[in-house]
């Protein structure tokens, strides 16, 4: 007999399929990886825009080991208030994390990042390939691949994704009574929050259609499980 895959905390809350559309769209329109795990850093969703070089560490069982525990470490530093963000603990690319929360129930954290800038080593990451045995002509091919962002960017990128996740955190009424005036109130200061954020940041434009997605969601109940 199979055995049957017990429902998570976060599939008897919020609507997965719709929250893996709006992780694959952000992802692709902010060119970063994505993906929302669970305290312990297992994976609630499936990868978004994964790199060649993450894939490849994530591959072998030390590099996989190590991705997974820098995923819980940003985790503990993230809330529903602010993100975190830090070089990973495996690979060495930026990443952040956000909490997504049901009420004051922390439930998950989406994470990105996946991208470098001049404050990686790359000496010392080949090196690191070394250590999880993986291929190192195929890692330094790799490493080529990686996006590359500056520190502003990135940064940029992180408040964009923070006011998406604290959009779901407080949309998201569990017991499904935050009436619609209320829901509209929040898109409408969470959207001039992007919109002010894009103004500073013109390569996340591409987000508005992302919020567009998210924006008619929510306003229909849609992402969260119907009671």
């Amino acid at each position: 007999m199979i055995p049957i895959k017990p429902i998570s905390m976060f599939d008897k809350c919020f609507n997965t399929p719709l929250i893996q559309q709006l992780q694959d769209a952000f992802a692709m329109q902010a060119d970063v990886a994505s993906l929302i795990v669970d305290l312990k850093g297992n994976p609630y969703t499936q990868p978004s825009n994964f790199s060649q070089l993450c894939d490849m560490i994530r591959a072998t069982s030390k590099g996989g080991k190590n991705c997974q525990y820098s995923d819980i470490e940003i985790g503990k530093k993230a809330s529903y208030q602010a993100l975190h963000i830090q070089p990973c603990l495996s690979g060495g690319l930026w990443d952040a994390g956000v909490g997504l929360y049901v009420g004051d129930i922390h439930i998950a954290n989406w994470l990105i990042g996946q991208v470098m800038n001049e404050a990686q080593d790359l000496g010392k990451m080949m090196l690191y390939a070394k250590s999880i045995e993986a291929d190192p002509e195929q890692f330094s091919y790799a490493l080529t691949q990686v996006t590359v962002m500056t520190e502003e960017q990135f940064n940029h990128t992180c408040e964009a994704l923070h006011i998406f996740s604290s959009t779901i955190s407080e949309c998201t009424a569990y017991e499904k009574d935050l009436p619609l005036s209320k829901v509209e109130t929040i898109l409408q200061n969470k959207k001039a929050e992007l919109t002010s954020l894009i103004q500073q940041e013109i390569e996340l434009e591409a987000l508005l259609s992302v919020w567009d997605m998210f924006e008619s969601a929510a306003k229909q109940y849609q992402l969260i499980v119907p009671m």
